[in-house]
């Protein structure tokens, strides 16, 4: 997903994964392109007006639906999938 966003010029601050822990947050290399890697705690610290637009690609779906429902963000106005 990440080389289409690339030609699309559409920027991506990074990922997000429930094994990553904030204090040991990673890099995810994809063609040549490196992009950080954050737990799902990360996804609190943003104020209202300016929460990330997320997409979920994921089979995990439910889970991370319910995470992002339970800490304030709204279907197809802060995610999508």
């Amino acid at each position: 997903m990440a080389p289409l966003f690339q030609k699309l010029n559409i920027p991506i601050e990074g990922f997000v994964d429930s094994f990553v822990i904030e204090v040991d947050s990673k890099e995810l290399t994809i063609e040549n392109i490196s992009y950080k890697v954050y737990g799902p705690d990360h996804l609190q610290n943003y104020a209202v007006n300016e929460k990330p637009v997320i997409i979920i690609a994921s089979m995990y779906l439910n889970e991370i639906e319910k995470l992002l429902n339970e800490i304030g963000y709204k279907i197809n106005e802060d995610y999508v999938y």
